[in-house]
């Protein structure tokens, strides 16, 4: 999470099963072996959750198969919750994260091929209305302590635990930055990693967002959401009142994309470090085993271990 990873939470193995052919034993198999757990630890609940989930168990047939896998292995009635952030937001947010590695395209590209997530809340919607399960249904806050509330005192019932967390475990870079790992991508691809934690380390209050690229990019992010209106609206009865998704309307017309970038002298400073960092010998030859040496031994050490 620290390195801007989209974290995975403790249910990646359970999103592996489910993403494995319906006739594997995958999913039983991990079910069973949580549910042994549980006894030999006088547990009596089982908590999975994680943001890859939604995309597993959106497609049909998705959740009843985990609710009758988790009823075999022995589990009784499974409680979802789902955290749902302001549309135009969290399209943004997803769209830094996605465009870090400099593949994902400018944000109109992204959105026209990677922005899935209405089309996948509204399969597991229809689902969960179908098979009546119990869901709860949250808004996202960034109100200090808001989520650690709804998580554990009103869904577990727990007092919040006395527990230290970074202050920022999903750094993202700013659409001016990425635009340049875009570039970086394809000239160096080999040079994308190192950029992205060289811009990452500089802190956001040193940063220039750059005012045009950020009005082009929520234009396109809001005339995306309102494309999907009645989704957001169908969530919006499920959540509390005060926690209702805003939903917008769709500009009357698109800004043109503009061309200019913008970087504070202290994200300047970073990038000259960088590149003169790239010129030192320990650097090239990191790069060279990172990019090259090592996935070529990995591929040797695949096909000697594979069997005939």
């Amino acid at each position: 999470m620290q390195r801007g990873l989209v974290s995975a939470g403790n249910a990646f193995r359970l999103c592996l099963a489910l993403k494995a052919e319906p006739a594997s034993q995958k999913l039983s198999t991990l079910l069973h072996d949580w549910g042994r757990q549980a006894t030999e630890r006088s547990v009596g609940r089982v908590l999975a959750t994680s943001e890859l989930l939604l995309p597993e168990l959106h497609s049909d047939g998705g959740l009843e198969r985990l609710l009758l896998a988790a009823q075999k292995a022995g589990f009784g009635r499974l409680h979802f919750l789902l955290i749902l952030r302001a549309p135009v937001e969290q399209l943004l947010s997803l769209y830094k994260h996605r465009a870090k590695r400099g593949t994902a395209g400018e944000i109109a590209e992204w959105c026209a091929s990677g922005y899935r997530l209405p089309h996948e809340l509204a399969g597991f919607r229809r689902q969960a209305e179908a098979l009546g399960i119990d869901l709860t249904v949250r808004g996202y806050s960034r109100e200090k302590g808001a989520l650690e509330r709804r998580f554990f005192v009103d869904w577990l019932g727990v007092p919040v635990p006395d527990v230290a967390v970074p202050a920022r475990v999903n750094p993202s870079l700013t659409l001016s930055e990425l635009a340049l790992v875009r570039q970086m991508a394809a000239v160096r691809p080999e040079l994308v990693e190192p950029l992205y934690e060289a811009m990452s380390a500089v802190d956001p209050g040193e940063k220039v967002q750059g005012q045009a690229l950020s009005h082009y990019a929520r234009a396109v992010a809001t005339q995306v959401v309102a494309e999907h209106a009645a989704e957001w609206e169908e969530w919006n009865h499920l959540l509390p009142a005060d926690e209702r998704l805003p939903i917008p309307e769709a500009p009357a017309d698109l800004p043109p994309r503009p061309d200019e970038l913008g970087f504070s002298e202290v994200q300047m400073q970073a990038l000259a470090d960088f590149m003169a960092r790239t010129a030192t010998s320990g650097f090239v030859a990191e790069t060279a085993w990172k990019s090259r040496i090592r996935p070529r031994l990995g591929r040797v050490k695949r096909a000697i271990l594979r069997p005939d």
